[in-house]
């Protein structure tokens, strides 16, 4: 049994397996969800199906989850889809931007735009779907991303990071600093990844901690860094060694 669009029960038929009437049972659910009439359907009911379809990396959907979960599905679930309307979603910007002592969410303003943008990117599915007419999360205006300045660090701040640094860290924090990799990038350095003669290391994955797996770095495409004497020195200690890697 499942229920359809207007919330009656009815039967997806009679099947020898309980497993494959469950599954029938389930996809004729899901189906007359994406039926019920879009005057009806509220935006907690079309995420349930939306959030199956995305085509995003495992980490990018697990922080998305996260911002669904604390900001978007409180401020909007139980709203219907066609009635999210553009003044709403910015006046919703504008509680996510307020600090937190004036009632609002506090959150920076580059968290703003990247909440909005799971919103965004979930109203564009339903009108691909025909259940809006249009993405009200267009046109907005958001609070201004502060300049971030470049900063180096330098020779005697790099110094006194070493003088406290036990020596099991030492050799990643010169990867580190002689390459300019993110964490991510620096654990998925391979032997391979090393030219010592040309003096680069080139750059094809990065670790993902949270969901334990190897991706493509943060800008999806392989780069080649050119490193100094003292790093090429260091990376040449495990090759005279003997080590593997």
């Amino acid at each position: 049994m499942f229920r359809d669009e207007h919330g009656r029960r009815r039967s997806a038929g009679t099947f020898d397996r309980e497993k494959t009437a469950l599954g029938r049972a389930q996809a004729a659910e899901d189906d007359a969800r994406t039926r019920k009439p879009r005057e009806s359907l509220t935006w907690a009911e079309w995420r349930q199906r939306w959030v199956k379809t995305r085509n995003v990396e495992a980490s990018t959907l697990g922080r998305d989850n996260v911002r669904i979960t604390k900001h978007i599905g409180p401020q909007w679930d139980a709203t219907r889809l066609t009635d999210i309307a553009r003044p709403a979603v910015q006046a919703w910007v504008r509680h996510l931007s307020r600090p937190k002592a004036e009632g609002g969410a506090g959150l920076s303003p580059s968290t703003v735009r990247k909440t909005v943008g799971v919103l965004s990117a979930s109203m564009k599915a339903a009108m691909r779907e025909g259940l809006i007419d249009a993405n009200p999360c267009t046109t907005l205006e958001y609070p201004a991303i502060p300049p971030s300045p470049e900063r180096w660090l330098s020779t005697a701040e790099a110094d006194a990071l070493r003088d406290v640094l036990a020596d099991q860290y030492l050799f990643t924090f010169e990867l580190l600093l002689g390459t300019g990799a993110r964490w991510g990038e620096a654990c998925g350095i391979h032997w391979d990844d090393v030219d010592l003669s040309r003096k680069t290391v080139t750059f094809r994955w990065s670790w993902e901690r949270r969901e334990h797996y190897f991706k493509a770095p943060k800008t999806g495409r392989t780069r080649i860094v050119p490193i100094g004497e003292k790093l090429v020195a260091l990376l040449n200690e495990p090759v005279r060694s003997g080590w593997t890697w």
